[in-house]
């Protein structure tokens, strides 16, 4: 990942992240998913949902919108 990118969204479920990768491609925005889980307790922590700075504020309105 380059260092440019910027968080847009976290979910709590890798499902989830995978909805939001797709809706992002489905709109021609590049992403990627940091799994910030925690290994010893799976409740805590999330997965992060990534995308170039020049994206970031088109993503971050995508997925707010579509009510993940």
């Amino acid at each position: 990942m380059e260092k440019d990118w910027i968080l847009v969204y976290s979910v709590g479920k890798s499902y989830q992240a995978d909805l939001c990768l797709e809706l992002l491609n489905e709109n021609g925005i590049t992403g990627v998913v940091i799994n910030k889980k925690d290994t010893s307790y799976a409740s805590l922590g999330e997965f992060e949902i990534y995308v170039p700075g020049e994206s970031a504020e088109k993503g971050k309105d995508l997925l707010q919108k579509s009510g993940m």
